[in-house]
């Protein structure tokens, strides 16, 4: 299903709009930890210092640069903003911890600095877009396609991410998805990230 959607050029149409190989990234993420820790340009293990009474906005610290270290992007705010965040914002107390992947670079025009990228939790994980103005990450969707990337704790994902840097084998601990996802479905995620980042990036709509 990646590959036929890949082909039929759904990631093209915002491609411009995107840092390399962001959109392919964001639209379709990497199928495996390998492929997610190779592709990152940073990944951190972070934990949450504070969280906003509403539970919309959630500051993180950095526990340990894993991959990359100056960064384009700040990375501690997260803002989770809609309905569609509430099961997510509900996981994120103080002292949680998280493992978050990104993608960055400078794209030019209105945006001179665009990032996307994932955030795994304990048996959860949501994606995010940079917001350049409020130096922040606003958050897409729930991404549970990604429990067959890695599905676990941050704890235990933190190790993983160091033996993949390093070279080392590892068994990742995965969750099938409970059915394949149809053409219609991915039209439907396709749409729900396109909308969030054509809104974060004040793009017009397609």
């Amino acid at each position: 299903m990646f590959r036929r959607f890949t082909r039929v050029g759904l990631v093209g149409a915002v491609a411009a709009a995107l840092v390399p190989a962001a959109g392919a990234y964001i639209h379709f993420p990497p199928p495996t930890l390998q492929k997610m820790c190779d592709i990152s340009r940073q990944v951190r293990a972070l934990k949450v210092e504070r969280v906003s009474p509403d539970g919309e906005a959630v500051l993180f610290a950095v526990e340990e640069e894993l991959k990359g270290t100056k960064s384009l992007c700040e990375t501690g705010k997260h803002v989770l903003r809609g309905d569609g965040a509430k099961a997510t914002r509900e996981a994120l107390k103080p002292g949680t911890r998280a493992v978050f992947f990104w993608i960055e670079g400078p794209a030019g025009g209105r945006a001179p600095t665009l990032g996307c990228g994932y955030v795994f939790l304990d048996g959860r994980c949501y994606s995010v877009d940079y917001n350049l103005a409020g130096k922040h990450w606003v958050f897409i969707r729930p991404e549970p396609d990604l429990d067959g990337t890695y599905h676990g704790s941050p704890e235990m994902l933190r190790g993983l991410v160091r033996d993949v840097l390093a070279g080392r084998k590892v068994d990742v601990p995965v969750k099938a998805a409970d059915h394949p996802r149809t053409k219609a479905e991915w039209e439907t995620r396709y749409k729900e990230v396109n909308d969030v980042l054509r809104k974060n990036r004040n793009l017009p709509p397609e």
